[in-house]
C-alpha cells in the first residue's frame, strides 16, 4: 500500500459560510523551521514576533466580510465565510496552507503517493 503524506494546516481564524474566502496575512515577523535530520518526522514551523502593522488587514477584512453578510442586496441569501492563516513571512508555510485551503479536509496534495517505483 502506499503511504500517506502527512501535514498539518492551521488557520488563525475561521467562519462558515455559503462562499469561503481563503485569506493569508503576515501577522508575524519570524518563523523557525526545525531541523530535518531524516530519521523522524519533522516538527512543524514555530511562529513567533506577533505584527500588529499588519493586523489592520486583518481587521478590513473580516470587517468587509460582515459588512457584505450584513447586506440584503450584495449578496442575497448567500453567507461569506473565511479562513484566515498567518503566512509567518514564510514562503514555504503560505503555498502549504494554500494547497491545505484547496483541498479543504482532504489530501494537501491530490493524488500524492510516496509508493516506490
Amino acid at each position: 500500500s502506499a503511504c500517506a503524506l502527512r501535514t498539518q494546516t492551521y488557520t488563525s481564524d475561521v467562519k462558515p459560510g455559503h462562499l469561503i474566502i481563503a485569506a493569508f496575512f503576515q501577522l508575524s515577523e519570524i518563523y523557525t523551521m526545525p531541523l530535518v535530520d531524516f530519521t523522524s518526522e519533522p516538527r512543524e514551523m514555530v511562529c513567533s514576533a506577533p505584527t500588529l502593522i499588519n493586523y489592520r488587514h486583518y481587521m478590513a477584512f473580516v470587517f468587509a466580510i460582515e459588512e457584505i453578510n450584513r447586506s440584503s442586496w450584495i449578496l442575497p441569501n448567500i453567507t461569506l465565510g473565511y479562513q484566515i492563516f498567518d503566512s509567518c513571512s514564510s514562503n514555504h508555510k503560505c503555498l502549504s496552507d494554500a494547497l491545505g485551503a484547496i483541498s479543504g479536509k482532504q489530501q494537501n496534495v491530490p493524488n500524492f503517493s510516496c509508493w516506490g517505483n
